[in-house]
């Protein structure tokens, strides 16, 4: 394991050895590692005259830009912590975020797609939340607020020499899909060395530019991209947004080497009529992750896009996020079945679902619970919620199920919550998934499982069609009963226009959930 401590220390160390390499680019502006460190501390500089210090909880609301990048490192470098607001959130989502989190500071930008920031803020009467004092834009205006600031060497130092690695780094939210999102906290050291493992074993170095996908207010996104890259020193090219035609666009203009994203980012990517219109061949890696990926698309992705290290991997915002990763050199078949082998430094064990002392054998499916450095320190202001899911030994429980084979590699089943119990027989969702997007015609699917008086549940396949060929409920049955035991078919098939999605691409589970309903009645 690397032995960075603070954000500070890793920036400075970066900026210190290759000054003049490329760090960011954001709207065809060029910043280097020199420059990123010197404007940050004079943001830091601006940030410590407003009153910000060590232990401020500052949100973050706005979509990747140089201004958030640079908000965030300087917040981090005083010790302040970042509080990480989903881009797309509503009215009622932000308010319960800045009272939950104790916000006392919001910097935002201008809005993302259809929604204005202005408007949201104008609805919120701040007056309620007792510990707020101030928002700022910082969208277009950062950059010229501290263009003449002069540092005050001392008062930064003394701040800076403040902040240890085990220090809060920043607040981010649970993805929610399923219920009200946690607020996280992870510290500088965990974060910061959780991405240069992960960079390691991606092979990454200062020659690659990373093509921006992913969220910055999201755990995915602030490692493999942000961070990773303080790591090894390569380039980031930020994107607004993560729509196809914008991002093949970057890729080839930049000849980008790295593009990390969720399944459904590929999968739009690969299904783009213009895709054959742009030179992508300087892609050579990236991550998938985020949400499960069958085998048949996970080859189709490596295929269309050319890229043989598009490594699986699985973590969550508890983990920093990463837990484990394909070895660079595995197979696509293995690839595609399998999410890798835990990294370095980290203990990861597969436990009885009924009683969390028992160990599983390998091929045996259990919960998975890993102990190490990378682990959350809590739920903010969850104590309750925070014993549940890291126990009194240092274990975190992921909620995921999944088995390991011989050789170490871990394969996931599926979430605790998300399993479905018909008849007495645990059903994983992801196999009669993986089954059903073989069939053509099918471009997506979801299984859930509802209620039923005399089998407890009922399994529900919802599936948005690719408009290739002519699928019928019925069709889709037989397809299942020729793969799967005759208790996996679904009793109902419910055919959809698209899934609701959250900004991250992970579909919102409770949503679906509600719209099964309304279709069943």
């Amino acid at each position: 394991m690397h032995q960075y401590q603070t954000l500070n220390d890793f920036l400075e160390r970066r900026a210190n050895e290759t000054p003049n390499n490329i760090a960011i680019v954001y709207k065809n502006i060029k910043y280097t590692w020199g420059q990123i460190s010197e404007l940050s501390d004079k943001c830091a500089s601006f940030f410590l005259e407003k009153g910000l210090k060590k232990g401020s909880h500052v949100g973050i609301l706005g979509q990747n830009s140089i201004e958030w990048i640079l908000s965030f490192l300087s917040l981090a470098k005083i010790g302040a912590i970042p509080v990480l607001i989903n881009a797309q959130c509503t009215t009622t989502e932000l308010m319960r975020i800045l009272e939950y989190a104790d916000v006392t500071h919001l910097l935002h930008g201008e809005g993302i797609k259809n929604i204005k920031y202005s408007i949201i803020l104008d609805s919120i009467d701040f007056s309620v939340l007792k510990k707020f004092k101030k928002k700022y834009y910082i969208e277009n205006r950062l950059l010229d607020e501290i263009e003449h600031i002069e540092i005050d060497d001392e008062m930064l130092s003394e701040a800076k020499a403040k902040v240890e690695g085990n220090d809060t780094l920043c607040m981010l939210f649970t993805s929610g899909t399923t219920s009200v999102a946690k607020g996280v906290l992870l510290s500088h050291s965990a974060m910061i060395n959780v991405a240069a493992s992960a960079a390691d074993i991606m092979h990454w170095n200062s020659t690659d530019v990373n093509c921006m996908a992913l969220p910055l207010f999201h755990c995915f996104g602030l490692s493999t991209g942000l961070f990773a890259s303080i790591h090894t020193g390569g380039s980031i090219v930020v994107s607004e947004s993560n729509r196809t035609l914008e991002l093949l666009t970057i890729i080839d203009k930049y000849k980008c080497t790295i593009l990390n994203g969720v399944p459904t980012m590929f999968l739009a990517m690969i299904r783009n009529p213009h895709l054959n219109e742009f030179a992508i061949g300087s892609l050579k890696s990236g991550i998938i992750a985020g949400s499960s990926v069958c085998y048949e698309d996970y080859k189709r992705i490596c295929d269309k896009l050319g890229m043989t290290h598009l490594q699986t991997s699985y973590g969550q915002t508890e983990s920093s996020p990463s837990i484990t990763f394909a070895d660079y050199d595995d197979s696509i078949e293995l690839k595609s079945k399998s999410v890798g082998k835990v990294i370095p430094d980290v203990t990861m064990r597969i436990v009885s679902i009924d009683n969390p002392e028992v160990d599983c054998k390998n091929l045996e499916v259990g919960e998975i619970v890993i102990k190490g450095y990378n682990v959350m320190k809590e739920y903010y202001n969850m104590p309750e919620e925070t014993r549940k899911t890291i126990d009194e030994n240092g274990w975190l429980h992921t909620g995921d199920i999944g088995y390991v084979d011989d050789d170490g590699y871990l394969y996931l089943v599926g979430r605790i919550k998300e399993m479905i119990i018909r008849g007495g027989e645990n059903i994983s969702p992801y196999e009669i998934e993986n089954c059903i997007v073989k069939m053509p015609g099918v471009q997506a699917v979801k299984v859930l499982g509802v209620k039923s008086e005399i089998l407890q549940e009922e399994i529900v396949a919802c599936i948005v069609k690719d408009g290739t060929i002519e699928i019928t409920e019925d069709k889709v049955k037989e397809f299942v009963s020729g793969e799967l035991a005759g208790y996996k078919v679904p009793k109902h098939v419910l055919f959809m226009d698209s899934f609701p999605l959250n900004a991250s691409g992970k579909i919102i589970i409770k949503e679906l959930k509600k719209s099964v309903d309304d279709m069943l009645k």
